[in-house]
């Protein structure tokens, strides 16, 4: 039930990917290494997640600890803290940019912060 509500949900809003499963995994196994927090959006849930840690539990799957594990294609978006040290917040924005994840993440960074 719950992934019938997912699809009909991307389907009805027109929400596409921008990375596939092979991209998310790798960049997400490098994030790690910063010990960012997280919150996410399931395509399914009015409410965002709290903010906490988070790990990849299994396979296509990340896992909010304050929401539980979401399969890869179920998050509307993700956002990670990368804190206010410079050095973690240049080494997120490396991480983005290798895995191309998205346009926009990348001038949101540029924004905020001035990081090229």
């Amino acid at each position: 039930m719950e992934r019938e509500k997912v699809y009909r949900t991307v389907q009805g809003r027109n929400l596409a990917s921008f990375a596939n499963n092979t991209r998310w995994k790798a960049a997400l196994f490098k994030l790690a290494t910063h010990q960012t927090r997280a919150r996410l959006k399931h395509v399914a849930w009015p409410e965002v997640s709290d903010w906490s840690g988070w790990i990849v539990p299994v396979e296509n799957y990340l896992e909010v600890t304050a929401a539980g594990p979401v399969h890869f294609r179920e998050i509307e978006w993700v956002d990670f803290d990368c804190g206010s040290d410079d050095e973690n917040l240049r080494g997120c924005l490396a991480v983005v940019r290798d895995f191309k994840l998205t346009a926009e993440v990348i001038d949101q960074f540029v924004r905020v912060f001035g990081y090229r």
